[in-house]
């Protein structure tokens, strides 16, 4: 008897499901890139929950990290929430799960959130200098709230100073305003598309850079 969705090999043992490519990669065009760019030797920050460290589409891509509640701990991922995100990054082609926009990209994880997906400033201040510290070229922070911080907004500013290009979420307010981080000028705020290409009826419509798809 066959399991719905995997191959049973000859031996009758389940063989992991084939690799895809999300739609929203398809979408976006990022396979014809492949050829001439994959993004490596990019280093990509995910600041949020984690990573998995022992994702079999992750852990080749993941090149360090830094743990804002536990120092001497590693940044793993036990929520799945920034687990996801770099999936979308950077999942690796090698032939099983999913497909990343850059699947050579290095990503390091900046646990800054705790299971429930929430977190302090002083927790995203000291993963964003972190990034500063280590040279990190782009910052992913999928997360907000509805005030802005000046202490938040410094360390944006100097991050932007030193390079680094940040991707926020906007948010998810059904037609509302971007929130913070991603209302700040230096970021760019990104809202949500549905497969048709139209934007999502939860997406945030104003103050926002770019519309891409949320998988």
């Amino acid at each position: 008897m066959s399991i719905e969705g995997k191959k049973p090999s000859k031996l009758g043992v389940v063989s992991p499901p084939e690799e895809v490519i999300p739609w929203g990669i398809e979408w976006m065009g990022a396979p014809a890139q492949w050829d001439t760019n994959t993004g490596k030797s990019i280093k990509v920050a995910i600041i949020d929950t984690g990573i998995d460290l022992n994702h079999q589409d992750l852990k080749v891509n993941i090149k360090g990290g830094f743990n804002a509640f536990q120092k001497k701990k590693a940044p793993n991922d036990i929520s799945g929430h920034g687990t996801h995100l770099a999936g979308i990054v950077a999942a690796a082609r090698n032939g099983v799960g999913v497909v990343g926009v850059a699947p050579d990209a290095e990503l390091y994880a900046v646990k800054v959130l705790d299971s429930s997906v929430n977190g302090y400033v002083s927790n995203v201040i000291e993963g964003i200098n972190w990034c500063i510290k280590n040279k990190i070229n782009i910052a992913n922070m999928s997360f907000g709230m509805q005030s802005s911080s000046n202490a938040m907004h410094d360390i944006i500013i100097q991050a932007d100073k030193a390079g680094i290009k940040m991707v926020t979420a906007a948010g998810n307010n059904y037609g509302g305003t971007a929130l913070y981080p991603a209302a700040y000028p230096e970021v760019i705020s990104v809202g949500a598309i549905d497969k048709p290409g139209n934007v999502a009826d939860f997406s945030v419509r104003q103050n926002v850079d770019i519309f891409a798809y949320r998988d």
